[in-house]
């Protein structure tokens, strides 16, 4: 589903251990601009998880993973599901544009039923009346009116309620449409597109999401889809018709003009691809390197690793890729940078930035790709995806490219030494 990032400070961060167990859909009283700023307005106290505009446009303001300030002050409820705590530590709120008397747009609609299907098949939430509900059913005296009179109720549940016909569901399990394409008007190029993943590609089903929040790239996936590849030799803009996802990698040596090799460890599909010994060509313990390792097990490690301590686990590795750590321990960035024998002025600088690490929560690596940020920048947006002191920076600037489903975000005319692909 096309969803817009536009933040919100209005919230709280977290759930206070609560997990997700409703909707509450509301009718903001107003209308565009003068909602939406008022929703990102620190003096209204007040927000949601998501608003809809009357056109369908649908605009994230808080994750899901935190308490938006939206349904929180409870008058003579209605709910049987109420249970005395702070209803918006437990429940979505859906903030839809318009005023009580005025009904939804079919626009409007066809995105607020797109979004609730998302979301009860996300969190498991049943479909009835006590779990996709009006803002009313909380405070039943100053907010009766919304979401208002006119709001599609029974069409809404009727709808959530509809199966996918057979050819529909199958159409999703082989991965040649997504469920925000079900009210898209469809085009040749698109079937097109459908057959030729059907056929012509032999995709294994493959899942993974991209969204672009803020200007920023970001793609969550399976870690045990990813693969890389060793000295490729070839520039971004020449992967970019070779390849359908992929990103660059490692670090790696300039020599004479030429790419000579990269640095640190590469293991692709349990083969390893390059190696550190430095711990026995040098007679040192090296430096700690920033990691990024997918076991053969599917467990995932991210932080600072020594070549000596990989040394022992290499059989067990199924993917591992290698920058600086973002999260250095007990220290600062830069200090992090120069223990790992990095000069901040060379790798930390403004720039086209790529960046990998896990979401623990939802088990998920991340990738994140953002114009003009320096490692500082990194680390934020790391951790407001879930990858606090679980993240790496790989190699950025003139290497930093990236191109997801087919579609470049960056390419440059740098040849790269090696590139991540799923």
């Amino acid at each position: 589903m096309d969803i817009e990032w536009t933040g919100s400070p209005n919230y709280n961060t977290g759930r206070n251990g609560r997990k997700i167990i409703a909707i509450v859909d509301h009718i903001t009283a107003g209308y565009m601009l003068g909602c939406l700023d008022w929703l990102k307005n620190p003096k209204s106290k007040a927000s949601a998880h998501y608003l809809i505009t009357k056109t369908g446009k649908v605009y994230q303001l808080v994750r899901e993973a935190d308490t938006a300030w939206h349904a929180g002050v409870v008058n003579k409820p209605n709910w049987a599901l109420y249970d005395g705590t702070n209803p918006n530590r437990y429940t979505i709120g859906i903030e839809h544009e318009g005023q009580p008397n005025d009904g939804l747009t079919e626009a409007q609609y066809k995105a607020t039923l797109q979004l609730h299907k998302e979301l009860t098949a996300k969190y498991n939430i049943p479909i009835d009346k006590d779990h996709v509900i009006g803002h009313y059913r909380i405070d039943s005296v100053n907010r009766i009116n919304c979401p208002g009179p006119k709001f599609p109720w029974d069409r809404l549940f009727a709808d959530l309620s509809k199966k996918y016909d057979e050819a529909w569901k199958w159409a999703l399990e082989m991965g040649l449409f997504k469920n925000e394409d079900k009210y898209k008007a469809v085009q040749i190029e698109d079937i097109a597109w459908a057959l030729y993943k059907l056929y012509g590609k032999q995709t294994n089903n493959v899942k993974y999401t991209k969204q672009i929040i803020d200007g920023v790239l970001v793609v969550e996936l399976d870690p045990m889809i990813l693969k890389c590849k060793d000295m490729v030799l070839k520039t971004g803009k020449e992967l970019a018709k070779e390849y359908t996802n992929f990103t660059n990698g490692n670090f790696f040596l300039w020599e004479h003009g030429q790419i000579k090799k990269t640095i640190g460890w590469l293991v692709s599909e349990g083969n390893i691809l390059s190696s550190r010994y430095e711990h026995k060509e040098f007679g040192w313990a090296g430096n700690p390197k920033g990691t990024f390792i997918v076991y053969k097990n599917g467990n995932v490690e991210v932080g600072w690793k020594w070549d000596s301590d990989i040394g022992k686990v290499e059989k067990d590795i199924w993917f591992m890729a290698q920058g600086f750590n973002l999260y250095p321990p007990n220290m600062t960035l830069k200090n992090g940078l120069a223990k790992e024998g990095w000069d901040y002025d060379s790798v930390g600088y403004k720039t086209n930035r790529i960046a990998i690490g896990y979401n623990p929560e939802t088990k998920k690596a991340v990738i994140t790709v953002e114009k003009d940020s320096n490692a500082e920048q990194a680390v934020i947006t790391m951790g407001k995806f879930g990858c606090a002191y679980n993240a790496i920076c790989l190699d950025s600037g003139l290497s930093c490219n990236a191109v997801v489903d087919g579609e470049e975000f960056i390419t440059t005319d740098r040849q790269l030494a090696n590139i991540i692909y799923w």
